[in-house]
């Protein structure tokens, strides 16, 4: 079963990959790695991977409540829109992380020795 989140993004995307879920498989949502819960290092709280953001400079995640965030409407299919967080540790603004992977920034891409540090 692919991840819902994956099979969204590729009805936009043709040349998108969908993993395989697993995380929250009995619900009508089942998720892969990448869509699913994220811990924040600003909190240490779980949070939805659309609302954590991703310092290179300082390699952490944060969430909405470690800066100022503000929305940004494009071209993002099929949502159109994501998230900026204004970053505490070097004062620029970092995409959301679903927008980071759809602009291949996102800290698994870069580094996919990453992935199993933060799960």
């Amino acid at each position: 079963m692919n991840c819902y989140y994956c099979d969204l993004i590729a009805t936009a995307d043709a040349a998108y990959r969908p993993h395989l879920a697993e995380f929250d498989m009995g619900s009508e949502a089942p998720r892969c790695a990448w869509h699913w819960r994220f811990v924040c290092d600003h909190c240490r709280e779980p949070g939805h991977f659309m609302a954590r953001f991703h310092c290179p400079d300082s390699d952490r995640l944060l969430c909405r409540e470690a800066g100022p965030v503000q929305i940004v409407y494009g071209e993002f299919e099929p949502w159109g829109y994501w998230w900026t967080l204004t970053c505490p540790a070097c004062g620029r603004r970092h995409p959301s992380l679903d927008y980071a992977a759809f602009g291949g920034t996102h800290p698994w891409q870069i580094d996919p020795a990453a992935q199993a540090t933060r799960r």
